[in-house]
């Protein structure tokens, strides 16, 4: 018998679409339907946020594995924010 390698799949959109969705919900109880993810890029709309929560919104969902970038959108000011990127 060979070695074993094992080999982490990265997430796809519909994961971290549903894991972001989930994180919010619990941490923050939001329910965001506008949130898009489309080829690991979340894209937040951060109209539909308080103030005081959209700095550790952002903050979160960057941890969320398989996350490439993420976009915050529907502000005067779009702004980007880096993503953990997991490959294994």
């Amino acid at each position: 018998m060979g070695p074993v390698q094992a080999s982490a799949a990265i997430p796809n959109d519909s994961y971290i679409a549903g894991y972001a969705a989930g994180v919010l919900k619990h941490d923050f109880k939001l329910d965001l339907p506008s949130l898009v993810v489309q080829n690991g890029v979340i894209t937040v709309p951060m109209g539909d946020l308080a103030e005081k929560d959209r700095a550790q919104v952002l903050k979160v969902l960057a941890e969320i594995p398989g996350c490439y970038r993420g976009k915050a959108a529907g502000t005067h000011q779009p702004a980007n924010f880096g993503c953990f990127f997991s490959s294994g």
